[in-house]
């Protein structure tokens, strides 16, 4: 191998000056506005509540790498961008009935990922404006309807639109409410409580500091008995966190950034320092003109991928799933038959027109359909889309 000279050595050291810059930029990089994670800075985010509880000596940790609830004793779940497995809201439910207490916040978007948990503890989303759109406004003012705090001191809450509830008497109280619309629910559940918000604006970074939203937090924790020496825990497994914690988590950041450029920065350095591993390969004639037998195989190649369209009517079946999905609450991760029969509960009107579509999509899925074919079934899940876009689905409360 040559000798290393002074300018490959002042590239190598300016490479590694770039790394650092790069790594300090991202790691003060403008934070994400719509993660609800108790790690982010932005509006959305919940780490404010979490520092704030823990500068007034509770103890906060955070949830993350696998779901475990072993010893919390308030678990806050704020807006999971995650959706919860019918085993975690058991677990969840669980918690709460031996006398722990959940503090749940979903909007209308969230609702198919914190849809089996307020299942779990009775809490049940208004069925029709899911279907037609909700009339909250953008931002209100929610009153108390019943005292929350001893000295009276929270009357007002900040809210965004999002979900109302109904109310089964057996089940939950009113906790909060914007006219004749429930926002929020007190929910006994064995020997605990699950406190469920239909938005996740008084959590957040930018909620926590209006109105009565911060008094409001510290009732929920003291209604329940919260002391200092119960456990807080903030979920992040539903955030993404999901087997990554430690320093796995640290290599998605900018440390881990930092570590790819370095790499980069060294192979670099190695490629200009080093010498040749074996024989150079003989470079081909750029001049040279293929053959007629090259072109015809690698026409007929291209030829035959592109006959592959089976592909594009399974993703138009995906894409009628997540549409009619989004407007019924039906999962569309569900195999076809689970789609359609939980459909058929929902919506009897419309049901029929999802199933003679879905159906048409798995035919010409199986095969090699022809490029009139692909945008025949293009309008017709056009048209069964519009029928939920327009929101004519009927859903059965």
């Amino acid at each position: 191998m040559r000798r290393v000279s002074g300018g490959t050595v002042a590239i190598l050291l300016v490479a590694l000056l770039l790394v650092g810059t790069a790594a300090a930029l991202a790691a003060r990089s403008t934070p994400d506005d719509t993660s609800p994670s108790s790690r982010s800075a932005g509006n959305a985010g919940t780490l404010a509540l979490y520092d704030w509880l823990a500068r007034l000596g509770l103890r906060v940790e955070r949830m993350s790498g696998r779901f475990d609830l072993s010893g919390a004793g308030v678990l806050v779940v704020s807006d999971p961008t995650m959706p919860f497995t019918p085993d975690e809201a058991s677990h969840v439910a669980d918690m709460v009935r031996g006398g722990g207490e959940l503090i749940l916040t979903s909007d209308r978007p969230g609702v198919l990922n914190s849809g089996e948990l307020l299942n779990a503890v009775g809490a049940a989303p208004n069925a029709s404006d899911l279907a037609s759109g909700s009339s909250l406004p953008a931002a209100y003012d929610a009153s108390l309807d019943v005292p929350i705090d001893a000295a009276g001191l929270v009357r007002k809450v900040p809210m965004q639109a999002g979900l109302d509830f109904d109310v089964p008497t057996s089940t939950g109280v009113p906790l909060l409410s914007s006219g004749d619309r429930v926002v929020g629910l007190d929910i006994p559940v064995g020997s605990g409580h699950a406190f469920v918000l239909g938005s996740p604006y008084p959590l957040s970074n930018l909620g926590l500091r209006q109105g009565d939203s911060a008094l409001f937090v510290l009732s929920l924790l003291e209604r329940a008995g919260s002391g200092q020496d119960t456990r807080i825990v903030f979920d992040e497994y539903h955030h993404g966190e999901a087997g990554a914690g430690g320093a796995s988590a640290a290599l998605g950041g900018p440390v881990g950034l930092a570590g790819v450029l370095a790499a980069l920065a060294v192979f670099g350095f190695v490629a200009l320092s080093g010498r040749r591993l074996g024989r150079p390969v003989p470079a081909r004639d750029p001049a040279r003109v293929p053959s007629a037998t090259e072109y015809v195989d690698a026409m007929g190649a291209l030829i035959e991928r592109t006959a592959q369209r089976g592909g594009v009517a399974a993703r138009y079946a995906e894409e009628l799933k997540r549409r009619v999905g989004a407007a019924t609450v039906v999962d569309p991760r569900l195999d076809d038959e689970a789609f359609l029969a939980l459909l058929d509960s929902h919506d009897a009107a419309n049901a029929p027109v999802v199933r003679e579509a879905l159906a048409r999509c798995r035919e010409l899925q199986a095969r090699r359909p022809s490029g009139a074919e692909l945008v025949a079934l293009a309008r017709r899940v056009d048209e069964v889309e519009a029928l939920y876009a327009a929101g004519a689905a009927l859903i059965a409360p």
